[in-house]
């Protein structure tokens, strides 16, 4: 079996360098590939996010793994949406032989498992594809699909009963993520009876503010929400109680928490205020 593996796999690397010819009763081509089911074997195109900037990686996996000794795959892409970098091996050198080549937005992998005495049953990643996108619409997918798979290297060939199916996945283009900065809490005072006023600084990419307050060892809860103003005034303290203030900046779904200040309420006095004074006098004797 061993020698058989051998032979099979220098007949695969010569077609592979010659061209790739479809058999019925060892490849499957786009026309033909079985829906994706995860409760059988599969081999899945994942989506890879793209933010406006940089490469991006699309993983080839294989699930429910029946132990596989090599990897034979045509993969298409829209080059009019994406340019082609390369490939990058999955796992942990998982392969020692890998030969690739592009032609007309048409990928053609072959790679041989490390040890072709054994056969490889872990699930995950196979290899990752590297793309860099020419184009960047928020909502868009740009698809990258498998057109061609050699099914004598995909399953055991020691004689299990394994039904491929299939599922294909692309790049696809998602808003930018911002997320605010940490505010920073300018003060924390209390300025009248049973009031507060707590100021912070504006935080950038911040779209508005929750004001949060704590009193003693209790918890955390939200006193103001969704403001966009850089002050509040807490009206509801009581004297002689410690409370405890912080600001969280918004952006979408994104936050961002201050360090908090913490304020001992006193009785609060108004210093009394002198309307008028009048001199006296003295009467002689």
């Amino acid at each position: 079996m061993n020698f058989s593996k051998r032979v099979l796999s220098v007949i695969l690397t010569l077609i592979m360098v010659c061209s790739v010819v479809t058999v019925s009763s060892v490849a499957v081509s786009a026309s033909t590939f079985p829906a994706y089911d995860s409760s059988k074997t599969n081999l899945v195109i994942g989506t890879a996010n793209y933010y406006g900037s940089g490469d991006v990686k699309v993983p080839v996996s294989i699930g429910n793994n029946p132990g596989i000794w090599g990897a034979n795959f045509q993969v298409k892409y829209d080059t009019s949406s994406l340019t082609y970098k390369g490939i990058e091996a999955g796992g942990s050198g998982l392969w020692n032989t890998c030969s690739t080549t592009e032609t007309n937005g048409v990928i053609t992998v072959f790679m041989d498992y490390t040890d072709l005495e054994y056969d490889y049953e872990s699930d995950g990643v196979l290899f990752n594809l590297l793309f860099t996108p020419k184009k960047y619409s928020v909502g868009a997918t740009y698809p990258v699909s498998f057109t061609y798979v050699d099914r004598l290297s995909i399953i055991n060939v020691e004689g299990k009963d394994v039904e491929l199916t299939y599922k294909n996945g692309g790049v696809k283009c998602l808003q930018k993520i911002i997320k605010p900065s940490v505010p920073v809490m300018s003060s924390a005072t209390v300025t009248a009876a049973k009031t507060v006023t707590v100021k912070w600084n504006k935080a950038a990419n911040a779209t508005s503010y929750d004001v949060q307050r704590k009193i003693g060892s209790g918890s955390w809860k939200t006193v103001k929400g969704s403001t966009t103003s850089l002050s509040y005034v807490d009206k509801s303290a009581t004297a002689g109680g410690t409370y405890y203030y912080r600001i969280v900046a918004k952006r979408g779904s994104y936050t961002a928490t201050s360090s908090s200040k913490t304020v001992k309420v006193m009785a609060y006095t108004t210093k009394p205020t002198v309307k008028s004074a009048k001199s006296g006098s003295k009467k002689a004797l």
